[in-house]
C-alpha cells in the first residue's frame, strides 16, 4: 500500500513539472514572436530610411533644353495639371519644363538665375524643395530638402488654392496654415545663403509681403456715387468727374439673389502707366465676399468683365509691363477658376493662355 501511494505521488509530481514546463514554453513563444516582429519592423524602417536617403541624395538630373529665363524671352511661369511652363507673352508661346514629377508651386530667383520649386513626390504628402539651374542649352535639376511640410497645409480649404511661394531678401517664403477670415497665418522661411529653415510666428513680415503693385493718388479719387438710381464708380477730380464703371447689368442679378443687398466697389489696382484700372464689384456676402473683376481705361472706355467671382479668390489679377494684365477666370463649365488669361494693353482684348492652371508667377 505504501509503495502504491509513493507511485501515485511520483506520477502527480511528474505531471505538475510537465505542466509547468509546458506553461513556460507557451509564455516564451509569444515573446519570441514579438521580438522577431519588432526586429523585422526595425529592419523595414532601416531599409525605408536607407531608400529615402538614397533617393534624397540622387544625382542631379540633366535636361537638354534651350529654356533660359534670364534671357528676357519669358514673362510668366504657370503650372497646369502638375506641369510647369514658361510663357512668352509677345509671341504667345508656352515652353514646358520636362520633368517627370508633379510640381506644386515655384519661385524664380533672378539674382542667381535659378528656379526653385516644390514637388509632392513624397508619398506622405510632404513637399520637397528642388532647384533648376539654367546654363546654355542645359538644365540641371537638384534635390535640396524634404521640408516636412504637408501639401494640404499650403492650400486654402475654401477653394483649394495654393499658398504663395516667393523670394524676398535671399529667403524663400512659403505660406501655410490657412484660416478662413485671416488667410495663411504662418510663414516657413528657407535661407538661400545658409540653406537653413526659419519659421515665422509673427504676421509682420507676412503683411509686408502683401503690397499694392503700383501706388497712385488716382485711387484716392475713386468714389462710389448713386446717380439716377444707379450706383457706379466715378473718378472725382477738381477739374472733372468721370464715370468709370458701367455695371448696371449686375443689378438684376443682385436683385434676384438678394433684393436688399447694395452693390459696392473695391479691390482697385492701377496699371504702371496709370491708363487702366481693375476693380471688383461686390455682389453678395456669405462667408466670403463675392463678385466679378472688371478692367477699364481710366477715362471710362473699353470696360471688360474678367470673371464671375474673382473677388472671393486669393489669386488676384497681376499687371505686367505697362498695362497688360494676367488673371484667372472660370473654365468652360463656369465653375473651376482654372483658365489663365491675358488682357492686351492696346485694346483690352482677352486671350486665354492655358487651362487647368492652379498657380502662376510673373518673372
Amino acid at each position: 500500500m505504501l509503495n502504491f501511494t509513493r507511485i501515485v505521488q511520483f506520477l502527480m509530481i511528474s505531471i505538475l513539472i510537465s505542466a509547468c514546463n509546458s506553461g513556460k514554453n507557451d509564455t516564451r513563444k509569444p515573446v519570441a514572436d514579438k521580438e522577431i516582429e519588432v526586429k523585422k519592423e526595425a529592419d523595414n524602417q532601416t531599409n525605408d530610411q536607407s531608400a529615402e536617403e538614397v533617393d534624397n541624395k540622387q544625382e542631379p538630373l540633366a535636361i537638354t533644353d534651350d529654356i533660359n529665363p534670364a534671357s528676357g524671352d519669358y514673362e510668366l511661369i504657370y503650372i497646369s495639371n502638375g506641369s510647369l511652363f514658361f510663357y512668352d507673352t509677345d509671341n504667345n508661346i508656352s515652353k514646358k519644363l520636362n520633368t517627370p514629377e508633379m510640381i506644386f508651386s515655384c519661385a524664380y530667383d533672378a539674382k542667381r538665375e535659378r528656379l526653385y520649386y516644390l514637388t509632392d513626390a513624397d508619398e506622405s504628402g510632404n513637399l520637397w524643395l528642388k532647384k533648376a539651374d539654367f546654363n546654355d542649352n542645359n538644365i540641371t535639376i537638384s534635390w535640396l530638402e524634404n521640408l516636412e511640410l504637408k501639401k494640404d497645409f499650403c492650400m486654402t480649404w475654401t477653394y483649394g488654392e495654393k499658398s504663395r511661394f516667393l523670394i524676398n531678401s535671399d529667403t524663400l517664403f512659403i505660406e501655410h496654415g490657412y484660416e478662413m477670415h485671416e488667410g495663411f497665418r504662418n510663414l516657413l522661411g528657407y535661407s538661400l545663403d545658409t540653406e537653413q529653415r526659419v519659421d515665422f510666428e509673427s504676421n509682420d513680415l507676412h503683411n509686408r509681403l502683401y503690397t499694392a503693385q503700383y501706388e497712385s493718388g488716382l485711387t484716392d479719387s475713386l468714389k462710389t456715387l448713386d446717380i439716377d438710381k444707379s450706383r457706379e464708380l466715378y473718378l472725382v477730380r477738381s477739374a472733372d468727374t468721370v464715370k468709370i464703371s458701367n455695371t448696371h447689368m449686375l443689378d438684376k442679378e443682385i436683385a434676384e439673389y438678394d433684393p436688399e443687398f447694395v452693390k459696392d466697389f473695391g479691390c482697385y489696382d492701377l496699371s504702371a502707366d496709370t491708363t487702366k484700372l481693375i476693380f471688383g464689384v461686390y455682389t453678395s456676402f456669405g462667408d466670403l465676399a463675392h463678385g466679378p473683376y472688371f478692367i477699364v481705361n481710366i477715362d471710362g472706355t473699353m470696360q471688360k468683365k474678367l470673371n464671375n467671382d474673382g473677388i472671393s479668390r486669393k489669386t488676384q489679377p497681376v499687371w505686367i509691363d505697362n498695362n497688360k494684365l494676367i488673371y484667372m477666370s472660370e473654365d468652360e463649365s463656369g465653375n473651376e477658376m482654372t483658365s489663365l488669361r491675358i488682357v492686351s494693353g492696346a485694346d483690352n482684348n482677352i486671350h486665354e493662355i492655358a487651362t487647368g492652371v492652379d498657380y502662376f508667377i510673373i518673372l
